[in-house]
C-alpha cells in the first residue's frame, strides 16, 4: 500500500487512482472462492454482498477500508451499494457492441444537479477489486480523465459520436479506433483495486474470459452520500438490491457488523427529491 497520499492527490485530480496488490494471495484465493460457491448456489452474475453471509467480509476487510480511509478520510461511510460477479464471456453477455461510458452517481450530466455543487466537491467513490488475471480475462475498466470536472474535451466529443453509431454493425471497428483515443485503459491484476469519484466517465472492457471482480461505494456522511444511498434504494427501479426485502434478522446483523466498524449509514425513510437526478432505465 505505498504511496496512499499520491493515490488520493490522482483521485481528485484526474478523477480515479489505482492500489496495486491491495489483497494478498490468501485473501484472493479465498475470495473467488467464496464468489464461485455463491455463483453454483444462486446461478446469478451479479450478487450483492449483503444477502451472503459468507460474502461479508469483503466490506469489513480493514485492508480495503483503511484504503478507502486513505482516500477519503478517516471518517468513511458504506454507502450500502456492493456487489461481486462472476461473469463468463458468451454470447448473451458480450456487450462489446453497446457497452458505453457512463457515471455511477445521480446526477449524471455534467453540471447539472446536486452533485455538481462548486461549494462541496463530490466525494462519493467507486472502489473495484479485481480477482481475475488481465491475461486471458482483459481485466481493465477504461476511464476519461478530468471528467468530473470537464464537459466538452476531445475525448468527451469522440465518446459521444461513440454513443451514437453504437448499433451500427458495419461502424464497429470504428468504435474500437474511439475508444484508443477516449480514456486511459486501466489493466489490472488479481488483487489490484481501482477507486475512481462516482461522477466520473467510465466503462468495463469486453473480456473474453471468466472475470471475478468486487464494486463498493463508499463517501464521508455527507450531502452526496445522503443523495446516492437515497437514489439507490428509493429512485432506481431497475436496481435489485431492495432492502427492505431482505430478511430482517440477517439485515440486523449486516448493519450491527457496519457499526462495529464505524462505516454505516442510516437507511433512508423515504423518497427524496434529487436536483438534477436521472432515473429513466435509458440513463443508468
Amino acid at each position: 500500500m505505498a504511496k496512499l497520499l499520491s493515490n488520493k492527490d490522482n483521485l481528485f485530480k484526474f478523477g480515479y487512482c489505482v492500489i496495486r496488490n491491495l489483497l494478498n494471495d490468501e485473501e484472493i484465493q479465498k475470495y473467488r472462492l467464496i464468489i464461485k460457491k455463491i455463483h453454483e448456489k444462486t446461478g446469478e452474475e451479479c450478487n450483492f454482498i449483503s444477502e451472503h453471509r459468507e460474502s461479508w467480509e469483503f466490506i469489513f476487510n480493514d485492508r480495503i477500508l483503511n484504503a478507502m480511509r486513505s482516500v477519503l478520510g478517516p471518517n468513511i461511510s458504506y454507502l450500502h451499494d456492493s456487489s461481486f460477479s462472476h461473469l463468463f464471456y458468451n454470447k448473451k453477455n458480450d456487450f462489446s457492441k453497446f457497452a458505453n461510458w457512463h457515471r455511477d452517481n445521480p446526477c449524471r450530466r455534467f453540471g447539472k444537479g446536486a452533485d455538481w455543487d462548486k461549494n462541496e466537491p463530490y466525494n462519493v467513490v467507486t472502489a473495484i477489486i479485481y480477482l481475475s488475471s488481465n491475461e486471458g480475462s482483459n481485466s481493465s475498466v477504461n476511464v476519461i480523465p478530468f471528467s468530473h470536472k470537464k464537459k466538452f474535451t476531445l475525448s468527451n466529443m469522440l465518446r459521444i459520436l461513440h454513443h451514437r453509431i453504437k448499433k451500427i454493425t458495419f461502424l464497429l471497428s470504428i468504435r474500437k479506433l474511439f475508444q484508443s483515443f477516449l480514456g486511459v485503459n486501466i489493466q489490472t491484476n488479481p488483487g489490484d483495486c481501482v477507486i475512481f469519484l462516482s461522477n466520473v466517465l467510465h466503462k468495463a472492457l469486453p473480456h473474453p474470459s471468466l472475470r471475478q471482480w468486487i464494486v463498493f461505494h463508499y463517501g464521508i456522511g455527507n450531502k452526496h452520500s445522503k443523495n446516492y444511498i437515497n437514489y439507490i434504494l428509493k429512485h432506481r427501479t431497475d436496481f435489485r438490491y431492495n432492502i427492505d426485502n431482505n430478511d430482517q434478522s440477517k439485515l440486523d446483523d449486516f448493519f450491527k457488523f457496519l457499526k462495529d466498524k464505524n462505516i454505516f449509514y442510516p437507511i433512508p425513510e423515504k423518497k427524496e427529491n434529487i436536483e438534477g437526478a436521472l432515473v429513466s432505465k435509458a440513463d443508468y
